[in-house]
């Protein structure tokens, strides 16, 4: 399905489509996401990722950027949290695989030393700050 969709999106065979980018360094091999929920979002992040490799960031300043972004959306579930009364069982699994996603994030950039001890520290923190949020609603 993906050699014919790809064909036809790129208007010539997969095999030269192919070989036209493995010039491109702003083109890093990720996996599709095989999930039905976050598939849209993973393709918006890695597009944005592609973009800013093509303006001259580095793969590691791309990943900093990256998990920058995460850590805004993980301040507005925690601006969220802040003000909301109860939380919907779904939505605190969702945010539990967010606050799990961002700490594997950070760890991944502590290993690359892109994150220093304070960093992961800071992000500890501010993790534990959501989780105390969301363990002290109740859940709807």
């Amino acid at each position: 399905m993906y050699e014919s969709l790809l064909t036809f999106l790129h208007e010539e065979p997969l095999q030269t489509a192919l070989a036209d980018n493995d010039a491109d360094d702003a083109l890093d091999f990720e996996t599709a996401c095989l999930s039905a929920s976050g598939g849209s979002h993973s393709v918006l992040v890695d597009t944005l990722a592609y973009f800013l490799r093509r303006r001259g960031l580095s793969r590691d300043e791309t990943r900093l950027v990256r998990h920058q972004l995460g850590h805004a959306y993980m301040e507005l579930a925690k601006s969220d949290l802040a003000v909301v009364k109860e939380i919907e069982s779904s939505s605190k699994t969702v945010l539990k695989i967010a606050t799990r996603e961002y700490a594997r994030s950070a760890a991944a950039l502590g290993a690359l030393k892109l994150l220093h001890e304070e960093g992961l520290e800071k992000s500890r923190l501010f993790l534990n700050g959501i989780d105390d949020l969301m363990q002290a609603l109740p859940v709807r």
